[in-house]
């Protein structure tokens, strides 16, 4: 029998969720607690995705040789930050983490929801019982195409793999519905300007196959392939606006569109949430400033100073950009939809 998902935080997490949801960031220094620890707990995966920078060369790529990262390390962090509320598992590929069932447990024991991402070739009948049994929050299934050949281009995976991994999610939900429900189910598609109208075959797909819902990213300019230059994204355009607002939804199921990159302005600022917000890390300590690029030891470690997260210098600076509107670190954060996340003012 499956358990429930941890529901109820503790009042030390629900105030810090109120603190960051209602307060104001104006210094670099964080004296709260991140609401979210993304984890990179392997950067070793199984595919070769087009659109990946841990897979293919990108100015984004990570270090190479990082460790997986331990359950002493992981629980390290969590009792640091034990006023955090969500957790997310992702890679690489999770599932190829000998110790992610621990992973989940240790985090739920904190009353942490728990999440991971996998791409689903590794999701056999006997993984789906053991992630069933824990109290997973949702498991979210990266797809990206609706057909087997839209998946070569996009992931670099065969016809048998494309099918192999609708069987393992569809068999996934059948035991999620007799032994879990409240763990949902999500498959994740990545839209561009050549594939947005094929957003609800995708949806019907994953209708088919049980999902609860369909979470739609735009691409991303990790300059990796001629998909992800940053001339298909998705620009908040009238044009763009129009083609999406046309398409026809399936109902029975949950779709949340891709969000779309502002459009370009003079000054070249950012006012992301997530260097104030989320913890982002991989298995040697490595930090990231939010949840699209990878950790790298250029934006600080904390291996040897686990409470770095709050005052680490590379990140200090990072947030010290953002809140003075001097240019952005990094020219992705210029083609992100999260750009002004925290607002044109200080978030308040």
């Amino acid at each position: 029998m499956g358990f429930p998902r941890v529901r109820k935080r503790t009042l030390k997490q629900l105030i810090n969720t109120f603190r960051i949801r209602y307060g104001r960031f104006t210094e670099p220094i964080c004296r709260h607690d991140p609401s979210d620890i993304m984890v990179f707990i392997t950067t070793r995966c199984n595919l070769k995705c087009n659109r990946c920078p841990f897979m293919q060369n990108s100015p984004y790529s990570p270090p190479t040789a990082i460790p997986d990262i331990s359950l002493d390390f992981f629980e390290q962090i969590l009792d640091c930050y034990h006023k955090a509320s969500v957790v997310g598992l992702v890679g690489g590929e999770p599932l190829l983490h000998s110790n992610l069932i621990d992973l989940i447990w240790s985090a739920s024991r904190f009353k942490m929801t728990v999440n991971v991402s996998t791409n689903g070739i590794l999701l056999t009948e006997e993984y789906s019982r053991k992630l069933l049994d824990t109290p997973l929050g949702f498991l979210n299934v990266s797809l990206d195409a609706p057909d087997p050949e839209t998946y070569q281009r996009v992931r670099g995976g065969s016809e048998n793999i494309f099918h192999r991994i609708l069987e393992n999610t569809a068999a996934f939900s059948d035991l999620r519905n007799k032994s879990n429900p409240l763990t949902k189910l999500w498959l994740s598609y990545v839209a561009d300007i050549d594939n947005v109208t094929r957003i609800p075959e995708f949806a019907l797909l994953a209708k088919e196959i049980g999902a609860d819902v369909v979470f739609c990213q735009n691409v991303l300019s990790y300059q990796c392939s001629d998909l992800t230059s940053g001339s298909k994204a998705l620009h908040d355009t009238p044009e763009v606006r129009k083609l999406i607002s046309q398409l026809e939804i399936p109902g029975g199921i949950q779709v949340i569109m891709p969000p779309l990159i502002p459009q370009e302005e003079s000054c070249h600022c950012v006012k992301c949430k997530h260097p104030f917000t989320m913890l982002s890390l991989d298995g040697a300590g490595n930090l990231s400033p939010c949840c699209v690029i990878p950790p790298h030891p250029k934006y600080g470690n904390i291996a040897q100073n686990i409470s770095g997260w709050r005052n680490v210098s590379p990140l200090k600076e990072i947030r010290s950009s953002m809140l003075h509107d001097t240019d952005a670190f990094d020219e992705i954060c210029l083609d992100c939809w999260e750009r002004f996340s925290m607002g044109h003012e200080n978030h308040s």
